[in-house]
């Protein structure tokens, strides 16, 4: 059940930084063809209006994906420290709770024990 949500979470995770960087693009662009004046025929005060608008947008969007990719790294980052060389090499499997030595209950690779430096 956990390793489920932990996968439907780093795919959330994966849609919703995508999505804001292809939104966080898109808006851009616009803002770059609204200064430029090729949106609306407009004075130019009026082009700078919609352009700051479209420009704003693309900063907002951009927070989403920021987010999400910064939680992301602090967890892995953390995940790591905590587990250190526990986990199965070619998995990823936690092996904490196993025996010294054995093998993988996941994939069946065996493991080493695990050294500890004095």
């Amino acid at each position: 059940m956990r390793q489920s949500l932990h996968a439907i979470m780093a795919i959330a995770s994966v849609v919703i930084v995508l999505a804001s960087l292809t939104l966080t693009i898109w808006l851009a662009g616009f803002a770059m063809l609204a200064f430029r004046g090729e949106m609306i025929d407009a004075s130019r005060s009026e082009n700078t209006q919609v352009g700051l608008v479209f420009a704003g947008l693309a900063l907002l969007t951009m927070i989403p994906g920021l987010l999400v990719m910064g939680v992301w790294a602090w967890r892995s980052r953390r995940t790591a420290a905590v587990l250190g060389e526990k986990r199965c090499r070619r998995c990823g499997y936690d092996l904490r709770g196993h025996a010294e030595g054995g093998c993988c209950p996941e994939c069946g690779v065996p493991h080493e024990p695990v050294q500890s430096h004095p």
